[in-house]
């Protein structure tokens, strides 16, 4: 008995890319109507390279501000070599009578939330049998709605994803002229993918690719931004307000990477040397202890330990703060960095009990609130206080990481205890404040 088989014929769906801009953005089929007669009239009465485009979106899926073109030239390539179930825009090739314009968008709009419900879930775009598409064309319906304007994510960082943060959209849309339905699109989008990873087990950028099929620039991008929300990471204080969306990301990369525990994956062993990261264990070899959150990466709280009982170890003992002195001291002399030898003891003890108060903040709710703010009045200022550049402040804390294990005053089991907790805290100061180091501050 031959097995029973289903098949159906269609028309190939051709889904418009400029129109699917239009309906990302948040307008409605008037809008669009209005818009794309304004650009072809515009494109007819002059050049249209030399008109700037008031829908740019920043944040396309390959470029850090890309603008995305609700009206894209049309291709110079063959365009054979265009997917078949995609055009550039029917919009720009020709130029249609209005009601011919407000029909092809109007269909097209129907055919975008058609195709919504599987972009919520873009692993089900791929079985689903409305609209037979090519790879490249889901890749790009995905990557594209998943996109975000970097003001309007600015915006989100740090708070909590409640109603009310979804109501207050309407002073966002305001500010950065981004139509509320985009805005909307966006909080929805995070809001989303932060609940796939609240209830997944393993690394968030691993789940966020795996679940909605996102580049890895991008989902790199919402795993920091998820970091910070979940976290509650303070980003509205007056000494960040010149902080781009980028900036806070970037540092949110280094903290997950640095002072977090990495969780391993359901599917592997803490064993798999091709593993990208590493849970780090106490002395003896034990998991140590995380808060009780589930977002893929958590803060150490053994981080947060060992940085006070490194400072406690320092500072409380003369003996052992003026041997680590002399040795950081020597080595840095050989490094000639004049700056640092100028600011002598004091320097020496103010950037160091200031890294350790960061590093022993992760595990109070407060500090760790404040670490971004932190960082710059505890340690950007205080260095460009002292005339230190970002260069002299890694040359000093790769030479307290370096002469630790120096450190006689010290026995050697408790520098062999706490000598990982301290390089990583201090790598990942050192990364997080260079990169603050490029910004202008504010006075």
């Amino acid at each position: 008995m031959s097995p029973e088989r289903s098949a159906f014929v269609s028309d190939a769906q051709v889904l418009d890319r400029s129109v699917y801009q239009l309906w990302l953005l948040g307008l409605n089929v008037e809008q669009a109507v209005f818009y794309a007669q304004r650009k072809l009239a515009d494109r007819q009465s002059s050049d249209p390279t030399t008109a700037p485009d008031p829908t740019s979106q920043t944040n396309a899926p390959h470029t850090r501000s890309q603008s995305i073109s609700a009206t894209p030239n049309p291709p110079t390539t063959n365009p054979a070599s265009t997917s078949p179930h995609t055009s550039q825009s029917q919009l720009t090739t020709i130029a249609p009578p209005p009601p011919l314009i407000r029909a092809l968008i109007t269909s097209q709009y129907r055919n975008f939330e058609l195709l919504e419900h599987y972009l919520h879930r873009p692993r089900h775009l791929q079985t689903q049998l409305i609209f037979p598409l090519a790879s490249e064309t889901q890749r790009f319906l995905i990557e594209t709605y998943y996109s975000f304007d970097e003001r309007v994510m600015r915006d989100l960082l740090g708070k909590r994803l409640t109603s009310r943060a979804r109501k207050e959209l309407e002073e966002v849309a305001e500010k950065t002229k981004i139509p509320l339905a985009g805005c909307r699109r966006m909080f929805d989008n995070l809001k989303r993918i932060m609940k796939r990873v609240e209830d997944s087990e393993g690394n968030a950028l691993q789940v966020i690719r795996n679940d909605f099929l996102l580049n890895k620039k991008m989902a790199s991008q919402y795993a920091n931004v998820i970091f910070i929300c979940t976290y509650r990471l303070d980003t509205s204080k007056k000494k960040l307000s010149n902080l781009k969306f980028a900036d806070f990301c970037d540092v949110a990369q280094i903290f997950r990477q640095h002072f977090s525990v990495q969780p391993a994956s359901p599917t592997t062993n803490n064993t798999n040397t091709n593993s990208t990261s590493s849970t780090p264990t106490t002395p003896q070899n034990l998991p140590l202890p995380v808060q009780s959150l589930s977002i893929g990466e958590e803060v150490d709280l053994g981080l947060a330990q060992d940085s006070r009982d490194i400072r406690t170890l320092l500072f409380n003992s003369k003996d052992v703060m003026d041997d680590y002195r002399g040795i950081v001291t020597r080595r840095i002399a050989g490094a000639s960095a004049s700056a640092i030898e100028k600011g002598g003891d004091k320097a020496f003890k103010l950037v160091l009990r200031n890294v350790l108060g960061i590093g022993a903040g992760l595990g109070n709710n407060r500090d760790l609130r404040d670490i971004f703010v932190n960082l710059i009045e505890k340690i950007v200022e205080p260095c460009v206080g002292m005339g230190w550049t970002a260069s002299d402040l890694e040359t000093f804390l790769n030479a307290v990481v370096q002469s630790y294990g120096e450190v006689n005053a010290i026995s050697v089991s408790v520098r062999k205890r706490y000598t990982n907790s301290l390089s990583r805290l201090l790598t990942g100061i050192i990364l997080a404040a260079s990169r603050l180091y490029e910004i202008p501050q504010k006075t």
